[in-house]
């Protein structure tokens, strides 16, 4: 009896226990769900709405179709980055929700791409002369300034190699011709043409030299000037490149004996004379350029006011060229402003004349004819000379110049370096009048006035004019 009963309790148990099992593995295995295993996020690859996902399925284990989810969140698919996103996975009317993490990753590297024209090196270091190579990256953009060279002179190509902000590198390998048929460039130091008296000394200023290949080359000098004989000698520059390429420059040197004066010294002195109708302003700036220039050309461009540059000997070309090219007169001053040699004779004046004026018609192309005295017609330094300044200002006109003094000193020249005391010794004596104004830009605190003084005449009604042949007279009184 008893063992018929344990039995049947191990039958029903055993009954039991399969059912329980077959229950379990039918609603573990074979009804259809979402099944979600090591999920690692979204790798999305730029300009591509495909999204690569791992284990994430809807079925059972006999059969489960992938899911590509819907993404809830901000992100930029053409920006590498890590986003915080919401991920909902739907199949008919089943739905699954989890937040993850978005990887936008960039595993593709720049495109190397050659220019359509040959690519021309220097045969000695590879420099690219002619044509190029670009690189363009999906998610970094223009990566060219990236690209690192080397050039095989065996081979005769050029290596490159360019590397993103992801790390991912290309490179590759070009065709090039070698070929440098460019000379070097050489720049003179100084005038090319000088003038010089007889007996004096020469001193060469030299000459530099550029290459498009080898950069700085070594310039050679031939100079055959002789100061105790007259006539006009070449200084030539030479200069040769690797390849053998050779360009050559030349100064003139013109050595004379000054003639004696065509021009009788007369004390009939000049009277003062500046004056005129309207509220003008003449802006006049001496002794330049200098290192100020370019600060006071920016300001009467930011204002569009003309002014007059009386230029000397110093300074470089170039702000002469852009004062000429700004619209604005460049005028002669004095070549050496040195006014023992300037005012030992009438010959020694037009001698230190014609060299400034040398000077600006080799920069600009054109003459000059609107001249400043140094120190002004009024000077008394010249009066070791009897009755030149006189004799200069009627000989000027006979020549077809035309001169100006002022009517209005700043005081830079040495009353002042204070540019408060600059810019109210111009203002306070304006008037209802013309007015040429006498500065220099080769003091910097000068220079600092000028705005504060443009801004004050364009408030109170004035004009601003740049000197001509045509304008007004403004003569100081000779001194001798």
């Amino acid at each position: 009896m008893f063992k018929k009963k344990g039995i049947l309790i191990c039958v029903i148990s055993l009954v039991v226990l399969l059912s329980t099992g077959l229950i379990f593995f039918i609603y573990t295995c074979c009804l259809p769900r979402f099944y979600v295993k090591n999920f690692n996020g979204v790798v999305s690859k730029v300009y591509s709405d495909e999204l690569d996902i791992k284990n994430v399925c809807y079925g059972n284990i006999f059969k489960c179709r992938n899911i590509n989810p819907e993404i809830n969140g901000e992100y930029e698919a053409d920006k590498v980055g890590t986003y915080d996103v919401e991920y909902v996975f739907k199949y008919k009317n089943h739905t699954y929700t989890k937040t993850g993490i978005l990887n936008v990753v960039d595993n593709e590297g720049p495109v190397l791409t050659k220019s359509e024209e040959d690519i021309e090196v220097c045969p000695n270091n590879g420099k690219i002369l002619k044509g190029g190579v670009t690189a363009i990256d999906s998610y970094d953009g223009d990566l060219t300034d990236k690209i690192v060279f080397y050039y095989d002179k065996e081979t005769n190509k050029l290596h490159t190699s360019v590397s993103d902000f992801s790390s991912n590198k290309t490179e590759y390998s070009f065709d090039v011709v070698a070929s440098d048929t460019e000379p070097p460039v050489i720049t003179l130091n100084g005038d090319s043409s000088v003038s010089l008296t007889n007996g004096s000394n020469y001193g060469d200023q030299g000459a530099s030299a550029i290459d498009n290949c080898d950069g700085g080359v070594e310039v050679s000098v031939q100079n055959p000037v002789d100061t105790k004989k007259d006539g006009t000698y070449s200084v030539v520059y030479t200069a040769k490149d690797s390849s053998g390429n050779v360009s050559e420059v030349k100064r003139t040197v013109k050595v004379y004996t000054p003639q004696p004066a065509s021009v009788s010294y007369t004390c009939n002195k000049v009277g003062y004379s500046c004056k005129g109708s309207g509220k003008v302003i003449y802006l006049t700036f001496d002794d330049g350029p200098s290192g100020y220039t370019a600060e006071l050309l920016d300001v009467l461009k930011k204002y569009g006011v003309k002014a007059t540059f009386f230029v000397t000997g110093n300074g470089s070309d170039v702000s002469i060229k852009r004062e000429y090219d700004e619209g604005h007169t460049v005028a002669l001053h004095t070549y050496s402003h040195n006014y023992s040699s300037v005012y030992a004779s009438v010959d020694a004046y037009f001698y230190d004349l014609q060299r400034i004026s040398d000077r600006v018609e080799r920069i600009t192309g054109q003459k000059s004819y609107i001249v400043r005295f140094p120190g002004g017609s009024s000077n008394t330094v010249s009066r070791s000379t009897k009755c030149i300044m006189s004799t200069l200002a009627r000989e000027l006109e006979n020549r077809g110049y035309v001169y100006y003094d002022w009517n209005i000193s700043s005081g830079d020249a040495g009353a002042t370096t204070d540019t408060n005391q600059v810019y109210n010794n111009v203002v306070r004596n304006l008037g209802s009048g013309r007015y040429v104004v006498l500065q220099h830009d080769s003091k910097g605190y000068s220079v600092k006035a000028v705005e504060r003084i443009i801004q004050y005449g364009l408030n109170n009604g004035y004009t601003f004019e740049r000197l001509s042949k045509d304008s007004m007279v403004c003569h100081h009184a000779t001194a001798n």
